[in-house]
């Protein structure tokens, strides 16, 4: 293989190691059923293990728990999160205070509730700047088959999406009715400034109601654990500096 091929390989290699490393995400889930309904048995073990996961990554981040806003609060709403800036959520949605058909908060007393309608985007949060994490509590989310997804934006350019696999079916008592899920999105590559949640599901999406609580955000500084880069990355890195200093021998003992 020629000098050029070889380096051209090399780049391409570099290239694919950097798609990877732009793709990757770390999430972090975790999902205790019927939650929401009031058990004194469920505890929610699993979410706050997901939870304590997520912060273990972070430093010196705020959470948004509702509390300081009154009861029937709609869109927008502004959010303020201490050492990551400011936060629009907007679209449909309103405050409340009261449990009911699975919905509570987990912190306090208030909380988001969304109806998911008839699909689509369903609430939007903006913030004053880009981030790289963001975290939050959802109750009762997809007990009537509502698939959440969550698509992560920079400058209104795609940076990303996650769908769950949290439980879906099983509302009006089922199994899934009341679940509670802690939903963590880490990218350090792909910073994002609007997360957009949409609701994807069945002909029962008029029935589906979501609950959010305690929703953590996190800047590129506020995260302790970046990870390093890739050992593609660094192999092609090496193989470009090793081919240079051979066409340099090379050069130098034809003179």
């Amino acid at each position: 293989m020629s000098y050029a091929m070889r380096i051209a390989a090399v780049t391409a290699a570099m290239s694919l190691s950097g798609a990877f490393a732009t793709a990757n995400a770390q999430t972090f889930f975790g999902q205790d059923l019927r939650w929401g309904l009031g058990a004194t048995s469920v505890v929610g073990t699993n979410s706050v293990a997901a939870r304590t996961s997520f912060l273990s990554n972070l430093t010196g981040v705020a959470t948004e728990n509702f509390e300081s806003f009154a009861v029937g609060a709609g869109a927008p709403l502004p959010l303020t999160f201490a050492g990551a800036g400011t936060a629009t959520l907007s679209n449909k949605g309103e405050v409340l205070n009261t449990p009911g058909a699975g919905r509570r908060a987990t912190s306090g007393s208030k909380f988001w509730e969304l109806g998911t309608g008839s699909g689509g985007s369903q609430f939007t949060v903006k913030f004053s700047q880009a981030i790289a994490a963001f975290g939050v509590y959802g109750v009762d989310v997809g007990d009537f088959g509502d698939q959440l997804t969550m698509q992560f934006f920079n400058n209104n350019v795609a940076a990303g999406s996650w769908s769950p696999l949290h439980g879906l079916g099983g509302g009006g008592g089922g199994a899934n009715d009341g679940n509670l899920n802690f939903f963590g999105y880490i990218n350090t590559n792909n910073l994002f400034d609007e997360i957009r949640f949409s609701s994807v599901g069945t002909t029962n999406q008029s029935q589906d109601f979501w609950g959010f609580d305690d929703m953590t955000i996190g800047s590129l500084q506020q995260v302790s654990t970046v990870p390093e880069p890739s050992s593609v990355a660094l192999m092609a890195t090496g193989l470009i500096g090793v081919l240079i200093a051979r066409r340099r021998h090379r050069g130098s003992a034809s003179k």
